[in-house]
């Protein structure tokens, strides 16, 4: 599904700004904010591929790692906003990572926080609205 995501939108370099954060030896946790140019139609065309979504999987050490992925409830900011979870096991270590797809205006704020076990209740919903605070202070 995330194939179908990245044709969402213009491949116009300009449009976007992507900052990460990583704390500790393995990478855990981490934060992830990316801004780009979005309207409100590519907002919900995005949205729409990622409800479809519900096993995924990547690549670690060349190895297929499956996992699922489900819609999160997320306090409602901006103009249109919505999230996800994504789970997966590792050796049995459990990886979760959720994100937010916020548009303020015609600017798109995706927000990820991904921990080994689980992600602290809230977290995201914080750093999503600190996010959208830098764009529109009222949002």
């Amino acid at each position: 599904c995330f194939q179908e995501l990245e044709k969402v939108g213009t491949d116009d370099p300009t449009r976007e700004a992507e900052i990460a954060f990583q704390k500790g030896s393995e990478g855990m946790p981490a934060l992830m904010e990316s801004l780009g140019a979005m309207t409100a139609a590519e907002f919900d065309e995005g949205v729409g591929i990622l409800n479809d979504c519900t096993d995924i999987s990547f690549e670690a050490g060349g190895q297929q790692v499956p996992g699922t992925m489900g819609e999160l409830s997320i306090e409602k900011v901006g103009d249109q906003s919505a999230a996800w979870r994504m789970t997966f096991d590792i050796d049995g270590v459990p990886l979760t990572f959720e994100f937010s797809a916020t548009r303020v205006g015609n600017i798109g704020v995706l927000v990820g926080v991904a921990d080994l076990g689980g992600v602290e209740e809230g977290l995201l919903d914080t750093m999503t609205a600190k996010a959208v605070a830098k764009i529109s202070p009222t949002a």
